[in-house]
């Protein structure tokens, strides 16, 4: 994945599985997430459906129906993204991230995403 974040704001490590329309991808915090660490980690994580140029950047233009789901325990996530909408350079995706150690769903949401061209 091409982000253009800087280290420690890069939490999206791994892309574990990828389909057209679903990934899962492996998220690590330095520190315990917050919810807008679980939401930019989820926008970092939809960059694993597109192939996109050294340059391109993309920006998280709204997001809904988050929702905390069990409070967080661990600092490594997997993402499971999933393409709801894709029109190009606007992008819309639903997400739950999973606790790496318990496999418990801790956080739901979803969020779109829109390409410079």
């Amino acid at each position: 994945m091409n982000l253009p974040h800087q280290e420690p704001l890069i939490f999206a490590k791994e892309v574990l599985y990828k389909d057209d329309t679903t990934s899962k991808v492996l998220c690590v915090f330095d520190i315990f997430p917050t919810l807008a660490t679980f939401i930019e980690a989820a926008a970092q994580s939809s960059a694993s459906f597109k192939d996109l140029k050294k340059d391109q950047v993309g920006f998280l233009t709204t997001i809904n129906d988050i929702a905390y789901l069990e409070e967080p325990k661990n600092q490594e996530y997997i993402f499971h993204i999933t393409l709801e909408i894709d029109l190009g350079n606007i992008s819309k995706f639903s997400f739950v991230a999973y606790d790496k150690i318990t496999n418990i769903a801790t956080v739901s949401g979803k969020f779109t995403v829109v390409l410079d061209s």
